[in-house]
């Protein structure tokens, strides 16, 4: 198991981390699995090794960029909170910043943890056995809103199928300014 925080993890590599687990490996783990809270869950899925790991690369969009420009001014201010996390089902076409939307959306889900430290921001985002199932997913993106909003970045991810039997954990790092 690696050593460090999940945050120490995602900023000594690449900024978008993805952990598949096997429902049974977590409920041998915890018992009372069914009865813990989507935070609960996510905090055991930290104690348990996956059965698949990504990491990759992020494009952040020029929406991004725009709202750190903008609210450098204190008479702007405009509100682009990352709060939901979408995935896709189409890698045909590579991120760009100039995205504004996936290639082919399949299910968006509010972002389960969340924290900002200076120029950072950190997601997290737990799918559950019940959420997005019967879809390869194979894109992730950060959203300011539950459904429209404004895209934040967008990356290509090794293909999760999802399914009943398992979860899945999305990690985002965006950092702005010198890392």
């Amino acid at each position: 198991m690696p050593r460090g925080t999940v945050r120490e993890q995602i900023r000594l590599g690449d900024n978008i981390r993805v952990q598949v687990h096997d429902i049974e490996d977590l409920r041998e783990t915890s018992p009372n699995w069914d009865d813990l809270s989507e935070r609960e869950r996510l905090e055991v899925t930290r104690r348990v090794d996956p059965v698949q790991t990504h990491s990759t690369a992020n494009t952040t969009t020029i929406d991004l960029h725009e709202y750190h420009v903008e609210n450098l001014d204190p008479a702007t201010s405009r509100n682009e909170d990352a709060s939901h996390l979408a995935v896709g089902n189409d890698d045909s076409t590579v991120p760009s910043s100039g995205n504004s939307s996936l290639n082919n959306e399949v299910y968006r889900t509010g972002i389960s943890d969340s924290s900002v430290k200076g120029d950072e921001l950190f997601t997290s985002t737990f799918l559950d056995t019940t959420e997005a199932n019967g879809e390869t997913l194979v894109e992730v993106g950060l959203f300011t809103a539950s459904s429209g909003g404004t895209l934040l970045n967008h990356s290509t991810i090794d293909p999760i199928g999802k399914t009943t039997d398992n979860t899945a954990t999305i990690d985002v790092s965006l950092t702005w300014g010198n890392p």
